[in-house]
């Protein structure tokens, strides 16, 4: 039970968090999802900072997997690149897709290595 409330907790917080962050960038550039780019790639890069520390079993549910679980959007990410491609804009569809996946990648890796630094 202990388990459930701390990954309970950090998606909580999380979804509050993302929520909060996507109205910001979204009111900058509605045009366009930088909003969920943004928070799939810091996302990307706080999961491999936290994995890389080595957490505790109680850091890694609330922290990797409720907080970041809650705060990623990967489904939105899909949605939002269906709809651009639905609408017929291709070349933005494609170069978000290709965009998002390569900086999320790159911003895990960053993270495993900042967070292997002096561990």
């Amino acid at each position: 039970m202990r388990d459930a409330a701390l990954v309970f907790f950090g998606a909580g917080c999380g979804a509050v968090a993302r929520w909060q962050l996507q109205m910001l960038v979204n009111q900058r550039w509605p045009e366009f999802p930088v909003g969920t780019w943004i928070i799939n790639v810091l996302g990307s890069f706080l999961i491999g900072l936290i994995i890389a520390r080595k957490p505790s079993e109680a850091v890694h549910l609330v922290a990797c997997v409720g907080l970041l679980g809650g705060f990623t959007t990967f489904s939105a990410f899909s949605l939002e690149t269906s709809r651009l491609i639905e609408s017929g804009r291709l070349g933005p569809a494609l170069g978000y897709a290709i965009g998002s996946v390569v900086a999320c990648v790159a911003g895990c890796a960053l993270g495993l290595k900042i967070g292997a630094i002096g561990a």
